[in-house]
């Protein structure tokens, strides 16, 4: 705003240099009046370009601001969707609200409370043989739960069929 003071009191010299122009009949003092007119107008419009920088700064402040505002509504309306679920003895994990449409997922709580949805992902590894291991793919945090359909240790399959027997024939 100072900015503006500035270029409007320095056009209304520029206006008051002009009106003195008009009766000025010495070419001397003319030149030199014109000299101080035309380093008002330039004083002027030095200052105006000063103002239209620092208004475009603040236009562009206040976008960001208002995008920052925006995404911080949406992340707290997606959020109202989720609550705290235990889901295994000592685990505790976002989940989707009941009523809430879309497929079940469970979300990392250190992400989530970090502003990131991060779909905790189920693994094949176990800790203890008896429970898989889902994890965070943002922070690599580990947890377990959802026992195993068959209880107990790893169990591994063997079979006679030999893939490339076929082949030598």
């Amino acid at each position: 705003m100072n900015e503006i003071t500035v270029a409007l009191s320095g056009l209304k010299a520029a206006f008051d240099l002009t009106k003195g122009l008009v009766g000025v009949r010495d070419q001397a003092v003319f030149q030199a009046q014109l000299i101080q007119l035309q380093q008002a107008i330039l004083e002027a419009q030095a200052s105006t370009t000063a103002a239209r920088a620092e208004q475009d700064r603040l236009q562009d402040e206040a976008r960001a601001l208002r995008r920052k505002i925006e995404e911080l509504e949406d992340w707290k309306a997606d959020t109202a969707r989720y609550s705290l679920r235990q889901v295994g003895q000592g685990v505790t994990l976002y989940a989707l609200g009941e009523g809430e449409a879309g497929p079940a997922h469970f979300l990392c709580p250190a992400c989530f409370n970090a502003k990131r949805k991060s779909i905790v992902q189920k693994t094949q590894e176990t800790r203890h043989g008896d429970y898989f291991i889902h994890r965070c793919p943002s922070c690599s945090a580990a947890y377990e739960f959802e026992e195993r359909p068959w209880g107990g240790t790893a169990q591994s399959y063997s079979s006679d069929y030999d893939l490339y027997g076929d082949l030598d024939k």
